[in-house]
């Protein structure tokens, strides 16, 4: 709770400022002593002013969390208790006070994270021009009693008001309306800055926001060492042309101002921006989001940002004659929110920069259970495209999937595939091979059923040339290796000493508690199972009659491989061939799709072993096996930060324009 944000909107000056949780419970507890001094009760009121204590430190992140905590503070009376009779001790205090308004807050918080949904995915069809919260003066002025009702309204904001509405969806933010806030933030240092740029101007739509508080939504929902930075989730924060280099000049030029609003972005767009190389982040001042007219970008009711100018037109969307603009809620469409797991329907084919390919429907029903969240189906695909396609969102990247058709196999079906899928979705940067595929385990190798073998490299074992009716396949296939960036992020993952085999498990949990059939199965494999030249009697396929059976190994969790994987159209079914082809080149796994899909270029191959590639291949471990798959390819995706590339001009940029001067000002209501 103490790690929400809410946004003040002064509806009659058209700004806002976004702040912390207990900032925001400081003023409502200020302007709720405020108006018990007017109040019908006003007689009875206790509270002097003189009593109150301050921060030490009034303008950092702490100040309201140091001034609410504060015993002295909290034990101030505010009223006599004469409910309670011969009890002329009994007093209501300001932490029954500060209470009750955190109990409101609290519910607030929890509503709009119901109607949200995670990442802001259940109103992303919700026009942004409805922003929707309540009044500030009606929680402050009902706070008395807990009996009250406080009913959410509506705010109306015109297209330059938009720039920010997708980044507080994300955050979940509270919104509380009201008139009179003040100047929350003022400049650092007035007699630096236009009279303009003195306080945060009306009428424009500007959202303020500390350093401090972006600096720790950044640290916990983004990545502020991505550039530009990732504000939260998928929102990228860019500057643009906001400066502080030279001053303003209207000195010269009357009416003419800079330009010091900062933009917010989907990170998808982030490479048709410069790309950011300078962007300080100190944890003094603040920024204003808004609409910059030097780089242009405008936010529609949904759907991306396009550069463009605000049509006069738009108007409409403005207040009224009398100033207002709030409304009931039963009159704004916005409780017709999508259910949960419904997404946007406005995602475009570009938007896809992953895409996972399978062989197998049990292959692709594992990866579908790990999907943070499914999009509509009816995306455009070119119209020589055969595939049939599912899409969603995985570890914070957008994800289209494809399977083999049914009775295909082999790496000329998953080439098809391959080729078509890339024509649909050109901005499709890497494809992962996601299944199940058949173990080479060695004293070198401790390799299992149910662990995972990931490519460093791939070789087509079935690719070379007779010379001789008595000689072997002279093998003349070649190593192709995946893309540098996906070697890359494979290395930073392996060195990462906080994933382990755990974080697998986690996500196996999530497809069986989906479909209970892909648990790990009882049966443990054996040690003479997997010997090399090892064959079971004809129409026999375990170990339950050999002579030599020997006790299970002990039972452990999935482990990960890294190296090279074997691709062909061939099943390999025999212990002698697998190690007869295997030993020369380390190899670990055999398969038979990924070899098609490789010559993209860009492509990561990730197999659940559910056999030894022996006579003893049975179809006991596949669910298991492509469910421990899927739930590496999450986990690999979780842990990369961009799959986009920027490569444009850098810029310098300086963000910090405000402080929080007068955050914690006494005199919040005017």
């Amino acid at each position: 709770m103490l790690k929400k944000y809410v946004v003040l909107w002064d509806v009659e000056t058209k700004r806002g400022w976004l702040v912390n949780v207990p900032s925001i419970l400081l003023h409502l507890l200020r302007a709720s002593l405020e108006s018990n001094k007017t109040d019908d009760f006003s007689f009875a009121f206790l509270f002097e002013p003189q009593q109150f204590q301050e921060s030490h430190k009034p303008h950092s992140r702490s100040s309201a969390l140091e001034v609410l905590i504060n015993p002295k503070n909290l034990n101030i009376k505010l009223y006599q208790d004469c409910e309670r009779e011969n009890e002329t001790d009994i007093f209501f205090r300001i932490r029954d006070r500060v209470e009750i308004l955190y109990a409101i807050l609290e519910k607030m918080v929890d509503y709009q994270a119901l109607i949200t949904g995670q990442n802001g995915e259940k109103i992303k069809t919700t026009p942004r021009k409805y922003l929707e919260g309540w009044d500030f003066k009606d929680i402050a002025t009902n706070s008395g009693t807990a009996n009250d009702c406080i009913y959410p309204q509506v705010e109306r904001l015109k297209t330059v008001g938009k720039t920010w509405v997708d980044f507080t969806r994300v955050l979940q933010a509270v919104f509380l309306f009201g008139r009179g806030f003040g100047e929350i933030i003022e400049p650092a240092e007035k007699n630096e800055i236009c009279q303009y740029w003195g306080t945060l101007p009306s009428k424009k739509y500007y959202m303020a926001a500390s350093m401090e508080d972006l600096i720790n939504m950044m640290d916990r929902l983004g990545n502020p060492k991505s550039t530009p930075p990732r504000l939260v989730g998928s929102i990228s924060w860019y500057p643009g042309s906001s400066s502080l280099t030279e001053r303003c000049p209207c000195e010269r030029t009357p009416q003419v101002h800079s330009e010091l609003a900062h933009t917010l972005l989907p990170s998808h767009l982030e490479r048709k921006l410069p790309m950011c190389s300078s962007f300080s982040l100190s944890a003094t001042g603040a920024a204003i989001f808004g609409y910059n007219q030097n780089d242009g970008w405008l936010w529609g009711d949904i759907g991306d940002p396009e550069q463009g100018v605000p049509s006069t037109s738009d108007d409409q969307y403005d207040s009224d004659d009398h100033g207002q603009t709030r409304t009931s809620i039963i009159d704004i469409p916005i409780l017709n929110a999508p259910m949960v797991g419904a997404s946007s329907s406005v995602i475009a084919s570009y938007q896809y920069r992953v895409a996972i390919i399978c062989a197998l429907p049990q292959e692709m029903m594992a990866v579908r259970a790990l999907f943070d969240d499914l999009h509509p189906k009816d995306i455009p695909k070119d119209e020589n495209d055969s595939n049939s396609y599912i899409f969603g969102r995985m570890a914070g990247h957008n994800v289209v999937t494809a399977c083999l058709p049914s009775g295909e196999y082999g790496t000329n079906a998953a080439s098809k595939v391959a080729s078509d899928l890339q024509r649909s979705f050109p901005a499709v940067k890497f494809i992962f091979v996601v299944g199940i595929g058949g173990g080479v385990p060695s004293s070198k190798h401790d390799i299992r059923l149910g662990d995972v073998v990931v490519s460093t490299a791939i070789f087509q074992h079935d690719m070379g040339k007779v010379t001789s009716r008595s000689s072997p396949l002279n093998r003349t296939g070649t190593i192709q290796l995946p893309a540098r960036s996906l070697r890359t992020a494979i290395n930073s993952i392996r060195s990462d000493p906080r994933i382990g085999y755990t974080s697998l498990e986690m996500h196996i949990a999530e497809i069986v508690k989906l479909r209970p059939e892909y648990q790990r199965p009882k049966e443990v494999a054996t040690r003479e199972s997997i010997q090399s030249g090892h064959l079971h009697a004809e129409g026999v396929y375990t170990c339950e009659k050999c002579s030599y059976f020997e006790a299970p190994w002990a039972p452990r969790g999935p482990r990960v491989h890294y190296g090279l994987i074997a691709s062909g159209n061939q099943v390999i079914k025999d212990a002698l061939v697998r190690d007869h082809i295997a030993k020369d080149l380390d190899i670990l796994c055999f398969e038979m799709e990924s070899a098609g899909v490789m010559t993209t270029g860009q492509c990561l191959v990730i197999r659940g072993i559910s056999d030894y590639a022996d006579s003893e291949k049975t179809d006991k471990w596949h669910n298991y096996a492509a469910a421990v798959a899927a739930a590496y390819t999450k986990l690999f995706l979780s842990n990369i930060d961009n799959l986009e590339t920027p490569s444009h001009r850098a810029i310098q940029v300086q963000p910090a324009l405000y402080s929080n001067k007068n955050m914690y000002s006494p005199e919040m209501m005017r």
